[in-house]
């Protein structure tokens, strides 16, 4: 392979090869139709959805947050009003990033001086089931058989789908958590003791398992009396498929913890984009024109290798962006221009090293290994340091943290490539020809 790679014209076909496929991820749906004659083509470039196994994998366009698209807005309140509502939000993010929403906001909103939480999420990941995930408690409670209700195995069907067959006094676990379709509840000390009391008190008889407030039991294990001797020294664990909504609903509740309060919900409201853009292609073709012309003058033959390494670039990390679901926020796109800037600037410091190079010494090859060498530190540093921050910013940060550190790690990358480009193209076209014929 690294014979091969040696070869320029091995190295250039690969190049083209991705910068191709880059743009076919990145290009929006542009359709394609010809009627003429015998020939009728109906079909589309860009914009691709297909599905991968079990995955559904979309191109179709960006990932874009609240500060580019249109969104939707929950308000809620507290149930129980002594508890302070900042103390809900860390708790609510966490539900929302076990829904796979990747740009939201949730924060306080004062309206007619009440203080009340807001969640912002943008329409395209907005769906149902937030406001469902986000009001319930999450929380697992036991139930025994109310006194009056016998127990008959046979007529458990419709014992479970009977609220008043159960006692209206529950225990309620500190915690719980699910993982590959077990469900295991967790106990403080005291309650370990009730639960330890529950069971011994209902041998041969079932257990009813409810989530929030709802009415029928998720399960009903029935307890045996070698499990009610050892309930009060182990954590409870019920396995079994407990339907769709507990699935959809309660597993991304279990993921952020018991809340202490259930929320209501006040209102649903549409949101327009946080900054609305208006812009023109034709002025964004008529300045990437005038750089590319500036480019062209300053660097003449070298612009072909500046010009397309700096293509390559955009297109590798956009395509990144796409793939990795990156939100676009102002955030990101900071860290976007932050990237393109910084890619610019290593860019010309490199294509400098090489001119300089090439000028005292007359020779393509040289030039190019040395400005390579000179350059290497420079190039390996600027990626060190990019890649530490966007870590600790990935790890320590909020959503917005995040997103800015996927955008600077995807500009990282871009870079890499774009290096490999500048490379290529220089060898293919030249550095300058006025010191060629010098040289010789």
């Amino acid at each position: 392979m690294r014979r091969f790679w040696k070869r320029l014209q091995f190295r250039l076909s690969f190049i083209v090869f991705v910068s191709i496929l880059c743009l076919l991820i990145v290009l929006p749906r542009i359709p394609i139709k010809v009627s003429y004659k015998f020939v009728t083509i109906d079909t589309y470039v860009g914009g691709y959805a297909f599905s991968l196994g079990d995955k559904f994998v979309d191109f179709s366009g960006f990932n874009k947050g609240l500060d580019f698209s249109r969104g939707k807005r929950w308000l809620f309140r507290p149930v129980n009003e002594e508890v302070a509502s900042e103390t809900l939000l860390p708790q609510l993010s966490k539900r929302l990033e076990a829904l796979n929403i990747t740009s939201y906001k949730v924060d306080l909103y004062t309206e007619n001086s009440e203080t009340l939480i807001s969640v912002d999420v943008p329409e395209a990941q907005a769906n149902a089931l937030i406001p469902l995930v986000l009001s319930g408690r999450g929380a697992i409670s036991l139930k025994s058989l109310a006194s009056e209700t016998e127990w008959i195995s046979d007529a458990a069907a419709e014992i479970a789908t009977n609220p008043d067959a159960w006692t209206q006094d529950a225990l309620v676990a500190d915690a719980a958590t699910y993982l590959g379709g077990s469900l295991t509840l967790h106990f403080s000390a005291e309650s370990r003791q009730r639960f330890s009391e529950l069971a011994l008190a209902n041998v041969d008889k079932p257990i009813g398992v409810f989530y929030n407030d709802e009415p029928i039991p998720i399960a009903m294990p029935v307890i045996s009396e070698q499990y009610a001797q050892s309930a009060g020294q182990i954590d409870p664990v019920i396995s079994g498929d407990f339907g769709g909504v507990f699935n959809s609903v309660l597993v991304p509740q279990l993921a952020s913890g018991k809340l202490p309060t259930p929320l209501s919900v006040v209102s649903e409201q549409e949101l327009a984009p946080g900054v609305p853009i208006s812009y023109s292609y034709k002025h964004i073709a008529v300045g990437i024109g005038i750089f590319a012309l500036f480019v062209v003058l300053t660097r003449r033959r070298m612009a072909i290798a500046q010009l397309g390494a700096l293509s390559v670039y955009t297109l590798f990390t956009l395509c990144l962006v796409k793939v990795l679901h990156i939100a676009l926020t102002l955030v990101s796109v900071l860290a976007l221009l932050l990237s393109f800037i910084s890619a610019l600037y290593l860019l010309e410091t490199f294509l400098t090293y090489v001119w300089l190079h090439f000028r005292s010494s007359g020779n393509k090859s040289i030039a190019l290994l040395n400005g390579r060498t000179q350059f290497s530190k420079i190039k390996i540093c600027s990626f060190i340091v990019t890649a530490i921050v966007a870590i600790i910013l990935y790890v320590t940060g909020d959503s917005l943290a995040r997103d800015f550190a996927q955008m600077l790690l995807a500009g990282s990358l871009g870079l890499v490539f774009a290096f490999m480009t500048v490379n290529t193209l220089l060898e293919l076209v030249g550095i300058g020809r006025s010191y060629e014929k010098k040289a010789n």
